[in-house]
């Protein structure tokens, strides 16, 4: 078995009783031509080996048991959660034209115009902090400072 870049790969620890006993241990592996849960072929599926010390381990398996799932179930939540947007991402042009499209429609430089939008602004603002402070009463943090 080959070694990973981020270390041995599995066969190459003699005594897993010994491993688990040191901490929980993490391999990555991928297998293009995994069967994914859902049942469907062909798609890229990566598995994760992870070496956790015995405290870490312990924080994950009582934040997974507050949730109700198993502990490589909120692992894989957690890392799903916390990755980089695909740099594959494709923006939304449709949207970005028509957002376009609207501020060159309202753009001006009639500085009585201007100032009628700002103190619009500033009237809704003031409206949704008051809308907090009536509902979460005065203590409440307002929204726009």
């Amino acid at each position: 078995m080959a070694d990973s870049p981020i270390g041995p790969a599995r066969a190459d620890y003699t005594d897993a009783a010994e491993m688990s006993q040191r901490h929980t241990a993490i391999w990555l592996s991928s297998t293009p031509d995994a069967v994914l849960e859902s049942g469907a072929k062909g798609a890229s599926e990566m598995t994760v080996t992870i070496d956790l010390n015995a405290e870490a381990e312990s924080r994950l398996k009582t934040a997974a048991l507050r949730r109700g799932i198993k502990p490589e179930v909120y692992a894989k939540q957690i890392i799903e959660e916390n990755l980089p947007a695909s740099d594959d991402a494709v923006p939304d042009q449709t949207t970005l034209d028509l957002l376009a499209r609207w501020d060159a429609q309202d753009a001006t430089t009639d500085q009585d115009e201007i100032a009628s939008r700002r103190k619009e602004l500033d009237d809704l603002k003031q409206a949704m902090n008051e809308n907090r402070r009536q509902s979460e009463g005065p203590g409440s943090r307002k929204i726009f400072p």
